[in-house]
């Protein structure tokens, strides 16, 4: 375990999954135009955005960063060298 993977995991890396869903959803109730990750839960049900999942905690950071890809390859094209390096780190 790492602080430091913690929060690229958990907290940069999801940061990058609200912008891109704020790039790429239509008309979105409740978001904030100046701060993408406040209301973020009333913005998009669980269904969408995994948050849950995506942000279970410092012990289980493999656990993020694999939600985290499949949510993203379900959803977008991942280049297959980043998704597979990082199947192999996990």
């Amino acid at each position: 375990m790492s602080l430091t993977a913690a929060r690229f995991i958990q907290s940069y890396a999801i940061d990058r999954v609200i912008a891109l869903l704020n790039l790429t959803s239509a008309q979105v109730r409740h978001r904030d135009p100046f701060e993408l990750s406040r209301r973020v839960e009333q913005a998009y049900s669980p269904d969408v955005l995994p948050l849950g999942e995506m942000v279970p905690g410092y012990e289980r950071n493999r656990q993020a960063a694999q939600t985290t890809l499949a949510w993203l390859e379900e959803r977008f094209t991942v280049h297959p060298v980043i998704a597979n390096a990082i199947r192999r780190l996990l």
